[in-house]
């Protein structure tokens, strides 16, 4: 089961499992990487499970002003997490927002997020890396 339990966060997974021609096993590692939706609704139970999972470092792919704590957030991050901030969109980008805005929730986003930001992207998969 790749779906994580950490209180309060949504749409978490451990992204080990899926399939890569680039690993040696065919396969991403289970326990290296997971995603979910915003840090900051995570309890301190959540958090707690997140560091029995191992959790180090957060590299939050947010645009600055989505960043940060809204009426009836748990918490943000323990101090023992190393929080990276790696936007891949520029949102006051005058080509990125006519391109991509309309398409947010397409996989049609992506192509233009790369074609228009390219070196965003590559922080934040850079990032990712280490």
């Amino acid at each position: 089961m790749r779906d994580l339990d950490w209180d309060g966060g949504r749409n978490l997974r451990d992204l080990g499992g899926l399939p890569t021609p680039l690993s040696p096993t065919g396969a991403t590692v289970a326990g290296r990487v997971a995603r979910g939706a915003r840090r900051e609704l995570i309890t301190t139970k959540g958090w707690l499970a997140a560091a029995e999972w191992g959790i180090r470092s957060i590299v939050d792919l947010r645009s600055p002003a989505e960043v940060g704590p809204l009426d009836g957030d748990a918490s943000d991050a323990p101090p023992d997490v190393d929080v990276v901030l790696a936007p891949t969109e520029d949102q006051t980008h005058p080509e990125f927002r006519a391109a991509c805005l309309p398409i947010l929730d397409s996989p049609e986003y992506w192509q233009h997020n790369v074609r228009i930001l390219p070196g965003h992207v590559r922080g934040a998969l850079e990032a990712i890396a280490r």
